[in-house]
């Protein structure tokens, strides 16, 4: 939050950006570290019980080969944000929990359950062989990215793209997880 205040004596006006301001006039902003690569925002909600979180409020902050690094909460308030805090702390601090500004949570990118991600498809791989495997999946091809993720010989190409719906993306990773792309066995995974 941006607070102007203007000084009448030498007509200058300043601009403060202040976490602890903007906790007093609206949402509190958080980052969540320490957390696991299979840890789901259902999971951090019910965590943090108590503390008015709902799946809107969390945001996963990825790596660029999507990794999950940490997540974005938004409190609805100061005291919602106080309980989250002492809950990270009886649960044995495993998480931290640390106040943001609220630009950090306007720039994370929110993939809300519609991004699905196959990796382990092969080097030579082929854009048609990649939209052979797709087929039957209602996706837009304006959000199609290929992503080189490291592995253990060598890098590991993965693609990415957004459907429709969160059912939809849930549905395609039930049906091609583990399955094949040009004779390689792929894994599907729905980004949080």
């Amino acid at each position: 939050m941006i607070i102007v205040r203007l000084d009448l004596v030498s007509k200058r006006r300043f601009t403060f950006h202040s976490p602890v301001l903007t906790c007093i006039l609206g949402a509190v902003y958080a980052k969540l570290t320490g957390l696991g690569r299979n840890t789901l925002k259902t999971d951090i909600i019910h965590l943090l019980e108590g503390s008015n979180l709902s799946t809107a409020d969390v945001k996963f902050v990825y790596s660029n080969t999507f990794t999950p690094i940490s997540m974005m909460l938004r409190f609805p308030s100061q005291s919602s944000y106080d309980i989250a805090l002492r809950q990270t702390l009886r649960k044995g601090r495993l998480y931290n929990l640390e106040k943001i500004y609220s630009g950090q949570w306007d720039i994370t990118e929110s993939h809300d359950g519609r991004t699905v991600m196959v990796y382990g498809i092969p080097r030579s791989a082929l854009r048609d062989d990649i939209d052979r495997f797709l087929s039957g999946c209602n996706f837009d091809p304006s959000s199609f990215r290929y992503v080189n993720r490291p592995g253990i010989q060598s890098a590991v190409k993965a693609i990415t793209f957004r459907v429709a719906s969160t059912l939809e993306a849930i549905n395609f990773c039930i049906r091609k997880n583990r399955s094949v792309c040009s004779n390689a066995p792929v894994t599907v995974r729905v980004l949080q």
